[in-house]
């Protein structure tokens, strides 16, 4: 974990640099995820910090500091996250600054490395192999464990990833496939029962393909605009052309039956929906 993302005479300037790239990104992230990865980055940095000025690692506090990001390049959504103590201005090469990202990336890399069923409950063979009272501490922080979570979250389907980096110091490329451990981790979603057959749902998600000429199977549905499209099909009170045209691209809420193989949903038949506008989606995060 030596590469490095920046040349030397930049690597001081920055905490962080995260990167998201894949084919979810290009220059851009929908609104929704973008304000929880940001909320999360904020959170984690500041309980990072908290948890080390705790045990007198850095000998500043969070009162102490203001928290900056910027951005971007395209063909992916990359930022830098800077902190700056309010009374210098600058925390360039001050090693308190550099020992939170380093946290940060190293509580993420293990995370990664031992996956959500392993860190739920740390055995004490671990907690030894670990060896670090600040980094155990921030795995049993229900609160830190939801803003790290909250950082991977933006990587929506196979090929994503999050490149974390501490110039100079550590990196970590963190998958698509890596996201779930870290929201089992967190709480917020439990291990998947493998079901089979048919189920009423109300779903939110994505529309990213429509195609008007199909007697079924109308619709690509990505919920929560992640992971594969799903086939969904129409119910036949609802194909109208122009209607289906508008569609595409949009956020919906729908009622319809999904089919369920092994735990995965493979098609759903869409009963009844509604368009979401990006405004109602984004205070409903807020909330």
């Amino acid at each position: 974990m030596s590469d490095t993302l920046f040349p030397p005479k930049e690597v001081l300037d920055y905490l962080l640099d995260l990167e998201y790239r894949g084919p979810s990104f290009d220059g851009m992230m929908e609104i929704g995820a973008l304000k929880t990865e940001i909320s999360g980055l904020e959170d984690a940095i500041i309980i990072v910090t908290q948890a080390l000025a705790r045990h007198k690692k850095i000998d500043f506090s969070t009162n102490d500091i203001q928290i900056f990001v910027e951005a971007f390049e395209k063909a992916s959504f990359r930022k830098r996250a800077k902190i700056v103590l309010k009374s210098l201005q600058s925390l360039n090469e001050y090693q308190g600054a550099i020992a939170v990202g380093a946290l940060l990336v190293g509580i993420m890399a293990l995370i990664q490395q031992k996956g959500a069923a392993e860190l739920k409950d740390i055995s004490p063979q671990l907690m030894s192999q670990i060896g670090d009272q600040t980094k155990i501490e921030l795995l049993k922080d229900q609160g830190f464990l939801q803003s790290v979570a909250h950082i991977i979250h933006p990587p929506g389907q196979g090929g994503d990833e999050l490149v974390c980096a501490v110039p100079s110091h550590d990196q970590i490329t963190l998958t698509y496939e890596d996201k779930k451990e870290f929201a089992e981790l967190a709480g917020e979603i439990e291990p998947i029962e493998e079901i089979d057959g048919n189920i009423l749902e109300t779903l939110r998600g994505r529309i990213n393909r429509v195609d008007l000429d199909a007697r079924v199977r109308h619709l690509g549905f990505k919920v929560n605009s992640e992971g594969t499209a799903i086939p969904a099909t129409l119910v036949e009170s609802l194909r109208d052309p122009t209607q289906m045209r508008i569609m595409l691209g949009q956020w919906i809420e729908l009622e319809g039956t999904t089919t369920y193989q092994k735990g995965a949903r493979t098609h759903i038949n869409i009963a009844k929906y509604k368009i979401i506008g990006q405004r109602e989606l984004f205070e409903e995060s807020d909330q």
